[in-house]
């Protein structure tokens, strides 16, 4: 291993696969990516790095015939980070993708990998990027259409085309379930860590040292691979949730004094007015500049520094320019700071540049309909109606459009807004509505319904102060959220 056969060209993307006792995944895999390969030219080079199995995979390997088939077999089961640190220390060429061996990648998987890395790449930034899947952790995830399975990864492939060909979106954190990057950065990082063992966090663990390194994580919205689901870990017969928490405390451990890793704890127990000084105090180096500047920007945003959180936000935009979130909440924040037509023009270039999926593109949609709804209220409603045109369960936007009904004196309106939703739990919703129907004269309905929403909100709701008023005036005039 480790140098190209004679007369045959250094490959240009590797596909490292640890397996164990696998050979019935890796067939449907590695046939996968043969026709993958048939259709796009890559991958050109794909390593099995064999870890241990009895079940004929490495005798089954040297049949195959692939002459861009290659096996590294190990003596025992190591796990998955010791297998894939051998087998990209193998490989010859510039990139490497890491797979799971239960996994059936979609035709042209590695080839979007590939273009998004060519597009959004630079010398100074290193890139992991990672396809969308139908089973894995985070917002890789997508949901199946009813019918599609395994046998449906080119019909999937061409639906997430028509919604998201050539988008991209930086995150926080990957799943190593397929992972492309270049060899070099792998190997300067150190590649996984093997205190992991078998598996679980290791992913974790090598996303966080690739932003402390200065760089972007990108789920590439057009490329998708299928996973089987665990394969693995359900053939070791091992407690899954058990070994995840061990392991969730082996990185916990690892980086307990590390200031990133702290900073980014901290933001997540603590008030934003008790985490600013730590944040304001904190000196990270130069490439961990970015995630600080994201974790100011949050909590400039939570105590109302709409300025300086917009400063800080844009900072970290010059790093991780396709952040969904962070793209959104620069043009909300214009528009808190009346600067609408910069906000206006900041929202069309973010929904034109950035992936939404349908709740996340009705919120924005719905707090910039909330945003305008003084200013320009024809706007507004064009906007909520957008919204609701994505989404049309979406509670927010049903709220928010009931609210304008009552407000003009359209009860009837803002009741049959939100009737065909009462099977929300959502106790704004029900309190809407029993303004709607106390408005109308049916206190009995208008009762029932501040009930509902005084249970799902509490007794310090808006909703229980209204349930209050009723009972004991039967006038006062409800309180809206």
């Amino acid at each position: 291993m480790g140098h190209s056969p004679p007369g045959r060209s250094r490959p240009r993307v590797t596909v490292v696969i640890p397996s164990w006792n696998g050979r019935g995944l890796l067939e449907s895999c590695l046939e996968a990516l043969e026709a993958a390969y048939q259709r796009t030219g890559l991958p050109d080079a794909v390593l099995v790095v064999d870890n241990g199995s009895e079940d004929g995979t490495m005798e089954w390997l040297r049949d195959l015939g692939k002459p861009r088939v290659s096996c590294l077999p190990l003596a025992r089961n190591h796990g998955f980070a010791f297998a894939c640190n051998r087998g990209v220390e193998a490989a010859e060429s510039e990139w490497i993708l890491i797979l799971n061996n239960d996994t059936i990648p979609a035709p042209r998987m590695v080839q979007k990998l590939m273009e998004a890395e060519e597009r959004e790449g630079n010398a100074a930034v290193p890139l992991l990027c990672a396809p969308v899947a139908n089973y894995v952790k985070g917002k890789q995830l997508i949901p199946l259409l009813a019918g599609e399975d395994e046998n449906s990864v080119s019909a999937i492939e061409a639906r997430l085309a028509d919604c998201a060909e050539g988008m991209v979106e930086d995150v926080r954190e990957l799943s190593g379930l397929c992972l492309l990057l270049r060899r070099k950065h792998y190997l300067d990082l150190g590649g996984f860590d093997e205190r992991f063992g078998l598996g679980n966090f290791e992913d974790d663990d090598l996303c966080f040292r690739f932003r402390r390194m200065g760089g972007r994580l990108l789920i590439v919205r057009d490329s998708y691979v299928h996973h089987l689901g665990n394969r693995t870990f359900i053939a070791l017969g091992m407690d899954y949730e058990k070994d995840l928490e061990e392991k969730r405390q082996v990185f916990l451990k690892k980086w307990e004094r590390d200031p990133l890793f702290l900073l980014e704890k901290h933001s997540l127990e603590w008030e934003a007015s008790q985490f600013l000084p730590s944040l304001e105090r904190a000196q990270l180096p130069s490439d961990q500049t970015p995630w600080l500047r994201r974790l100011q920007a949050k909590t400039y945003g939570a105590l109302d520094q709409p300025q300086r959180a917009l400063l800080a936000w844009r900072e970290y935009l010059g790093h991780c320019p396709k952040d969904t979130e962070a793209r959104s909440t620069e043009a909300l924040l214009l528009f808190q700071m009346g600067r609408s037509l910069e906000a206006r023009k900041t929202l069309s270039r973010t929904l034109d540049e950035c992936w939404f999926g349908p709740v996340f593109a009705a919120s924005l949609l719905t707090q910039v309909a909330r945003q305008l709804h003084h200013e320009a209220p024809g706007e507004a409603e064009d906007y909520l109606r957008y919204a609701l045109d994505i989404r049309p369960d979406f509670v927010p936007g049903l709220n928010l459009k009931a609210v304008w009904a009552i407000e003009q004196g359209r009860f009837q309106e803002a009741e049959h807004i939100l009737q065909p939703f009462r099977q929300k739990e959502d106790p704004d919703l029900w309190n809407n509505l029993g303004i709607a129907l106390y408005q109308q004269g049916k206190a009995p309905e208008a009762l029932e319904a501040f009930s509902e929403a005084a249970r799902r909100g509490g007794p310090q709701s808006p909703a229980a102060r209204n349930l209050e008023a009723l009972l004991t005036t039967g006038k006062q005039p409800p309180e809206r959220p």
